[in-house]
């Protein structure tokens, strides 16, 4: 008797089989982005991460990336291992790990859990302070996407803080994380003043972007130049969001260079 396998049972069975390889994947690329906790118990709240050095002995600046909202991604750990090539120590923050993402309902818990990131970049700076590789009077602050906003709303609060770098631009939520959420209730500085102490910014984007509008990150160029403030502004065209590229990067290194060692 000839068994003859159905076309229905056929696909069940690659369907399955094909489930079975995407979460073994699946697995292994959330085992690659894991963070681990890395700073002494009397430090709170704690800092999770992964930390990248440079192979060379001595004293290095170092710089903190703060993820976008889809949490830490490789991409985050490629980013930090660049940086590290380039004599930078490099923090991949985990600010989400145990406090949640900022993307929740109700003006009070989004408040409250801002604040709490904002406390865990506070936290990654002493950390990186204590390191005997890390020369902590030249500290980097990179944001990507929503972490741009945390970098922005903190940067002129923790006096280490001598350079940022806002990946992806500024998005239309800007006002709400200035006004309501990252200036007044949570930091020392206010709304009105945190231009005043604003770090040399960098600020990078992609023409192509339809999550944040490039109007946004021109005006605060315009207002920090009004300032005195310095800041640059690069547009890629035709890059969208979550772009990286070898000339961004290489951007980004420079201005470290010139601002952080």
């Amino acid at each position: 008797m000839e068994n003859v396998i159905s076309k229905e049972y056929y696909f069940k069975q690659v369907g399955y089989y094909n489930l079975v390889l995407i979460c073994f994947i699946a697995i292994c690329f959330l085992a690659a982005c894991a963070t681990t906790p890395l700073s002494p118990p009397d430090l709170q709240p704690p800092v999770y991460g992964e930390l990248y050095k440079p192979n060379s002995s001595g004293k290095f600046p170092a710089v903190v990336l703060l993820h976008g909202r889809s949490g830490v991604i490789k991409r985050y750990h490629d980013e930090a291992m660049f940086l590290s090539q380039n004599s930078y120590v490099a923090l991949v923050l985990d600010y989400y790990k145990d406090i949640g993402s900022f993307y929740v309902l109700g003006e009070e818990k989004r408040l409250r859990r801002w604040k709490a990131h904002q406390q865990t970049v506070h936290s990654a700076v002493k950390y990186l302070k204590s390191l005997p590789v890390v020369n902590n009077q030249h500290i980097g602050l990179i944001g990507y996407s929503n972490g741009v906003m945390l970098a922005l709303s903190i940067a002129g609060d923790i006096s280490e803080i001598g350079a940022v770098v806002g990946y992806y631009g500024v998005s239309p939520a800007y006002k709400e994380f200035v006004d309501k959420v990252g200036m007044g209730k949570l930091s020392n500085i206010t709304s009105e003043n945190y231009l005043d102490t604003m770090p040399p910014l960098l600020i990078l984007y992609g023409g192509q972007d339809k999550s944040a509008i490039i109007e946004e990150s021109k005006k605060l160029h315009t207002q920090l130049r009004e300032k005195g403030k310095e800041v640059q502004l690069q547009v890629y065209p035709f890059e969208g969001h979550g772009f990286s590229n070898e000339d961004a990067r290489n951007r980004v290194i420079k201005f470290f260079n010139q601002y952080l060692k």
